[in-house]
């Protein structure tokens, strides 16, 4: 990796000043000032590397990628998907081992779209696994609350939307193990693939 080799090096340099330092070279207040001058600017050009080659790597991880807080946790799907439905809206299903998260806009055009008063924008969460089955969903007749933002839209050209996300989903089965409220926030989808595009 890129980085690894070159924190490597930063480390390895920070060890040779300190060396330097020990020096009877050092004592030169000239030769120390120049010297010390150089090795700032070095250690300067080393660190914003670090962190130019630390933001390329994790916009490559996070493309695509689908993440929130749930209930205060950080959550990220192991997949994504968006379909385009019949009536031209636009379903997004992101799941993981055992979790589903479903989030529908009836429309592809950018804009917010509001969660709990509407069967038409609406987000849910289901989690099956080891016997227990939890189902929270947000609607007309449900409540709950929430936002769906598409930020972008680029079907027509990549196949894939952007946007953010936030909801409150009420429990639909009344199940106490799992509470009455799933809480999902700073949620974000990002180039998230539109499939069966003709």
């Amino acid at each position: 990796m890129p980085t690894q080799r070159i924190s490597r090096f930063y480390f390895f340099v920070i060890a040779l000043w300190h060396l330097y330092k020990k020096t009877t070279f050092a004592k030169s207040t000239q030769s120390n000032a120049i010297f010390t001058f150089f090795m700032k600017k070095f250690f300067l050009i080393c660190t914003l590397a670090l962190g130019f080659l630390s933001c390329e790597e994790n916009i490559v991880f996070n493309d695509p990628a689908f993440q929130a807080n749930n209930d205060g946790a950080f959550w990220r799907a192991l997949d994504a998907t968006a379909t385009l439905d019949a009536d031209g809206g636009i379903t997004i299903t992101a799941v993981t081992s055992f979790e589903e998260v479903v989030l529908r806009i009836p429309s592809t055009n950018e804009g917010t779209y509001n969660l709990g008063n509407s069967n038409t924008s609406y987000a849910s969460y289901k989690y099956e696994a080891d016997g227990l089955n939890l189902f929270y969903i947000t609607g007309n007749n449900v409540g709950g609350n929430g936002q769906i933002i598409l930020e972008e839209n680029n079907i027509a050209t990549d196949g894939t939307i952007t946007g953010k996300f936030r909801f409150n989903a009420i429990s639909a089965d009344n199940n106490p193990v799992g509470g009455e409220v799933k809480n999902f926030n700073q949620g974000k989808f990002y180039r998230v693939r539109v499939v069966g595009l003709n």
